[in-house]
């Protein structure tokens, strides 16, 4: 299986398991693999990852821990592997194998069975029918998982939430035609993937892809960089140059952050739009117009619209399809999904021996809010594989923010500093960690910090110098 293809979350029970290369070796290869070094922690890592398969060596195993798991976990498949595994829980109802090829099977079937009743449902199904069936049975399943379960996977994006399963599907739609699409969602949720991946599985996908942020252009500026211009258009224009419009041909043309583009653009875009032609600066002859158009913002156009920032009009002609993306604090489930397949790219981008998560690594990424979505935590990810050179990332390798800093830093005070000093010392870093979080939420501007913290802007400038803090300029 390929990155980007659905690749079923199988979890490992202790670390002797976990040494043993010929089932971790094979099993790595074909799915995610999470490890637990003992009962408490594979609970814990149960009640926060979407775990597909449990896989347990009978030998010193506690049985009290497989009925946990029946009575807490039902539909969640439980393998035990090992010497002796049905003598040990003969007659208990759990399956038993010592081959990857059945352990293959089981998630083939998996698979193809969540395309329609989704991984939960399909899981206590699929276990259900090799209990029942028996090895035999299932060795005549052996055909490959059906396409229809990999739309979560669509385009490199990746999600398990229903909702936005429906808005990947619109978009795959949308893909096979030259219907306009706009793409919403907050900064950071994926809008270009999308918008990247409608193109590349589009007629026109070996055409163009131009991308043009509506927001990072000069105003004097982005109708030359649309529409091009001809020679002696303007003093400095000596020869005549193509527009990105223009350049696209039958591609596709990306508008991102269209909610920021000016008044007096947005009329001639609209014009684009309905004659399906433009002229250069500065000329009179009409180009035709080709290219699809795919726009993208995270802001509220119906509420633009009212404020009178933009066009009624031109908000139709953009939205015939429209794609909205949840943010990631809506869509928690897809954290393990993205989390463990982030954690794998990042390790072999960078040559890192990186399996997996500590426990307190991994719960501290789940609990996190993600204003920033997707683009944040592949940051976060990226910041923490290069600076761990582990088999597992521990929190130390987190930002600050993630960690529990009040349990980190007490303890080994204890007994060095009075409880003055420490309750003053953790008041700063507490300082600390509001300033630099209200800073990520208002993108840096010291202005907005400051007023939203209920501050002047000279105390915050002197915090800032304080915590060797940045912000941008107001």
């Amino acid at each position: 299986m390929s990155n980007l293809e659905w690749k079923g979350l199988i979890l490992l029970v202790n670390d002797r398991l976990y040494q043993q290369p010929y089932l971790w070796k094979g099993l790595e290869k074909d799915y995610q693999v999470i490890v637990a070094q003992g009962a408490e922690e594979c609970l814990e890592l149960l009640g926060t990852a979407p775990v597909d398969l449990v896989v347990l060596e009978s030998p010193n195993l506690d049985p009290e821990l497989c009925t946990a798991i029946r009575e807490q976990h039902p539909a969640i498949g439980v393998w035990i592997v090992g010497e002796h595994s049905d003598r040990y829980f003969e007659g208990k109802g759990y399956l038993n194998s010592l081959t990857k090829s059945q352990i293959d099977r089981f998630m083939q079937l998996l698979l193809t069975k969540a395309g329609t009743a989704g991984l939960a449902a399909a899981s206590s199904e699929v276990q259900g029918y090799f209990l029942a069936a028996g090895d035999d049975a299932t060795s005549q399943n052996k055909k490959a998982p059906d396409k229809a379960a990999l739309e979560q996977w669509w385009g490199g994006f990746v999600t398990v939430n229903n909702l936005m399963r429906q808005q990947v599907e619109l978009a795959r739609r949308a893909a096979t035609t030259d219907v306009t699409v706009m793409i919403t969602g907050e900064s950071g949720t994926g809008k270009e993937v999308i918008a990247h991946a409608i193109h590349f599985n589009s007629p026109s996908r070996n055409k163009p892809f131009v991308a043009i942020n509506s927001a990072a252009m000069p105003e004097n500026l982005i109708e030359t960089e649309l529409f091009g211009y001809e020679k002696g258009a303007f003093t400095g224009a000596t020869a005549r140059r193509i527009g990105k419009l223009e350049y696209a041909g039958g591609g596709t043309v990306f508008l991102d952050e269209i909610g920021d583009m000016p008044l007096a653009t947005q009329a001639k875009l609209l014009r684009v739009l309905q004659e399906r032609t433009f002229e250069r600066v500065g000329g009179t002859s009409p180009i035709p117009f080709q290219a699809r158009i795919i726009s993208a913002t995270n802001k509220n156009l119906l509420q633009t619209i009212e404020h009178q920032t933009f066009r009624d009009d031109l908000y139709y002609r953009l939205s015939v399809l429209h794609v909205h993306l949840l943010p990631l604090r809506e869509r928690r489930e897809d954290l393990p999904f993205l989390l463990h397949i982030l954690l794998q790219r990042q390790a072999e981008a960078y040559h890192k021996p990186i399996k997996g998560f500590a426990t307190n690594a991994y719960k501290a990424l789940l609990e996190y809010n993600w204003p920033g979505n997707v683009r944040e935590l592949g940051s976060v990810l990226q910041r923490a594989v290069l600076l761990c050179d582990d088999e597992r990332l521990e929190l130390q390798h987190l930002p600050t923010n993630f960690q529990n800093w009040p349990q980190l830093m007490i303890k080994p005070r204890i007994g060095q500093q009075s409880l003055e000093d420490m309750v003053r010392e953790a008041a700063g870093l507490l300082e600390k960690e509001i300033i630099s979080q209200t800073l990520r939420q208002v993108n840096g501007n010291r202005t907005r910090c400051a007023a939203l913290l209920g501050i002047d802007r000279r105390t915050l400038y002197r915090k800032l110098n304080q915590y060797n803090l940045q912000g941008t300029a107001d």
